[in-house]
Parts: C-alpha cells; sequence; structure tokens
C-alpha cells in the first residue's frame, strides 16, 4: 500500500482534516452544553424552522415527562460528545497519517447528519455540518486513493 507522503498533494487536500475537526470540536461542545444544561422544561422557546423542536410547555405534563426528557437530554448530549470524541480521535490520529480505514470510517459523519437531518425534520440546521464533513472527505481522496492514472490502451491484433 503506496501513501503519499505529507509533502504531496495541495494545500487543500493537506489541510481538509480542519473542516472535519472543527465539526467534532463543535460536536464534542454541543453534547457537553447539552449535557451539563439544566432540564428546566418551563422555558422552552420553539426553534424556527425545526419540526422536531415545537417548544410546547412541559410544566403541563405529568411530572414523570419532565424527568424523562430531562434524561433524554442527557443521553443526548452524552452520544453528541462520544461522537465528537470518537471523530477528534479518528482526525487526529489515523486520517492524518492518511490511512485508508479511517477515511471510510469517518464517513459516518456525513451519515449521521443526513439522517438527523431528514428524520427529525432539522435539515436547515444540518445543511453547514453536513456540507463542511462531506467537503473535508471529498477534497483529500487523492491523498487516500492516489491520482488518476492513464488508462493503457490494449494491444491491437496483429493480422498474420
Amino acid at each position: 500500500m503506496e501513501r503519499l507522503s505529507n509533502s504531496q498533494g495541495s494545500f487543500i487536500e493537506r489541510k481538509a482534516w480542519v473542516l472535519l475537526a472543527l465539526i467534532a470540536g463543535v460536536t464534542i461542545v454541543f453534547g457537553l452544553m447539552a449535557y451539563l444544561s439544566p432540564q428546566d422544561q418551563t422555558a422552552a422557546q420553539p426553534i424556527e424552522g425545526s419540526k422536531c423542536c415545537t417548544g410546547e410547555v412541559l410544566s403541563n405534563e405529568e411530572p414523570w415527562v419532565t424527568d424523562y426528557t430531562g434524561e433524554l437530554g442527557k443521553y443526548m448530549g452524552t452520544f453528541m460528545a462520544g461522537t465528537g470524541v470518537f471523530a477528534m480521535a479518528l482526525i487526529l490520529g489515523p486520517f492524518r497519517r492518511r490511512e485508508r480505514w479511517a477515511w471510510g470510517v469517518l464517513w459516518y459523519l456525513p451519515a449521521l447528519f443526513a439522517i438527523h437531518g431528514f428524520a427529525l425534520g432539522s435539515f436547515p440546521f444540518d445543511i453547514v455540518p453536513l456540507a463542511m464533513v462531506t467537503l473535508g472527505l471529498v477534497l483529500p481522496i487523492r491523498l487516500f486513493w492516489g491520482s488518476r492514472r492513464p488508462v493503457i490502451a490494449a494491444a491491437a491484433p496483429t493480422s498474420a
């Protein structure tokens, strides 16, 4: 398996990992914010453009509903932070060393943002991270898989 040295490839190809690291870092921060934030459901406000977050006041519901939604927020925060840490570990380690398996595994990020956007109806908020992680994986593709090589024409049959 032949890998290009760090000096090969354009500047954009060599620094595309920064896009991925930026999104992974933001995911970690948002996950920690969701986990550590107080779970006061009485002050919920609707999020414009989102079909999943209607901002209904949960104080009118049974107490177990409020407790459940508070715990659910903590679970989602844990998932987000864990996803970001996993991505950051892959990006800063094997992805920067241009190991092909890491490039393949990191395609879970665009899939995650696409599924999140379509399943929850929050796609307007997921367009930017989806575009950034996709660009971060597509831009350095030549560094992982090599440049396009010309096809050698087959030898013409000779007549006897």
